[in-house]
């Protein structure tokens, strides 16, 4: 979670366990085989009870419906209404389908890809779906309960509404919510299930607020486009006021992720808090490398140090910076980071008003750096000493 097929997978999730059910007993004609076959597939599915099946009502509702075989995820009650002159579970006679009481199951793994209890592979849910003789199917107080790897226990209230159109279209309005000690958020998605099996969707999830140990989001803003036919493209518009990340405070940041079957890219920028006016961009353009290239700019070196560097980083390594570029102004920095495996390689370029430094490193982590540099002076001729050496951060 990958999180970015939650709202498919809610909206498929809340109407798999009828799937089979409605199948098997379409072509029943008689009244008295239709119960006899019913009492038989929910006996099959796990369901517990039949409150009601009254022809002169229209209608069948059952209760306490297991979509796993454990009752992990189950409905606790469905309502299938039928049209006028109506043949139960034949043809398209059933109007509508109302789900309430849904409570859903799911896991995440490290890699945040979602598993539900009881849900096959969205698309062979897809094709039986459209198999399914309804109208408009409704889910209300719906429930889905992840037990993710990073956030530990999570529940997003659901409710929905999926609406088959002229053209064999399967229309889906979601409105989610959650409200946890670590994570929280509102949200709406629209989207539509096309008759060849793929998905497009769009929507915001608003006021998110996200507490993890090293980073945290405060009141963001996350536009979403979604698209699973080609590359599975995934785009989120982000807008978020302040993010902590580490040491750093971050504020004003907004830009664009871009997901694919095969990789990702992005672009973010924003700045510092505080009074050094510190600018930055990030930027990752080639979803076939993990190359990410930072721009940061800000009055001298000492001040971007203290804003992204740990405080009980910054007097021990200060001394390690060639004294040009400590007391430079005007400080540009461009930072190319590639990933290979666990060791980080990059390039590190700084333009200031005294000299040009380009260096090269290596890193573990944030604690572990080291590389070499040499330096372009502006101004008075440097030493020889100064003009290249060794920097290491630990």
């Amino acid at each position: 979670m990958k999180k970015k097929h939650i709202a498919a997978l809610l909206s498929l999730a809340a109407i798999f366990a009828i799937i089979s059910f409605c199948i098997n007993i379409a072509n029943k004609s008689s009244l008295e085989s239709q119960k006899t076959h019913i009492k038989k597939e929910l006996l099959h599915l796990g369901f517990q009870s039949v409150a009601q099946f009254n022809p002169s009502n229209s209608q069948f509702i059952t209760h306490n419906i297991k979509i796993d075989p454990h009752g992990f995820s189950a409905i606790k009650t469905l309502t299938a209404k039928y049209k006028k002159n109506y043949t139960p579970f034949r043809s398209k006679n059933i109007d509508t389908i109302t789900i309430s009481g849904l409570d859903i199951s799911a896991t995440t793994n490290e890699n945040h890809k979602i598993n539900i209890s009881g849900i096959p592979s969205p698309q062979k849910f897809l094709s039986s779906l459209y198999a399914i003789p309804f109208e408009t199917l409704n889910i209300e107080n719906g429930a889905l309960n992840i037990l993710t790897h990073d956030l530990g226990g999570i529940k997003i209230s659901v409710i929905a509404q999926i609406i088959k159109n002229k053209n064999n279209q399967m229309v889906f309005n979601a409105q989610l919510q959650t409200t946890q000690k670590k994570l929280s958020f509102e949200g709406k998605i629209h989207g539509t299930i096309h008759p060849d099996g793929h998905v497009s969707a769009n929507g915001e999830l608003t006021n998110i607020f996200v507490k993890f140990d090293k980073w945290s989001i405060m009141r963001g803003i996350l536009s979403i486009e979604y698209d699973s036919s080609g590359n599975n493209q995934l785009t989120l518009q982000a807008n978020l006021p302040s993010l902590k990340l580490g040491p750093a405070a971050l504020k004003d940041i907004s830009g664009t992720i871009n997901t694919y079957t095969d990789g990702y890219t992005f672009k973010l920028e924003g700045s510092n808090y505080g009074s050094e006016q510190i600018t930055w961009q990030a930027n990752k353009t080639n979803t076939a490398s993990e190359n990410i290239v930072f721009h940061i700019a800000g009055q001298n070196i000492a001040k971007i140090i203290q804003s992204f560097t740990e405080q009980s980083l910054i007097s021990s390594n200060f001394d390690n910076i060639p004294r040009v570029i400590r007391e430079s102004e005007g400080v540009s920095t461009t930072i190319r980071l590639n990933r290979d495996n666990d060791i980080y390689e990059g390039t590190v370029e700084i333009e200031t008003n005294k000299g040009k430094l380009n260096g090269q490193f290596n890193a573990k982590n944030a604690h572990n750096i080291l590389g070499t540099y040499n330096i372009e002076p502006k101004q008075n001729p440097l030493i020889a000493t100064e003009t290249t050496g060794t920097f290491k951060l630990q």
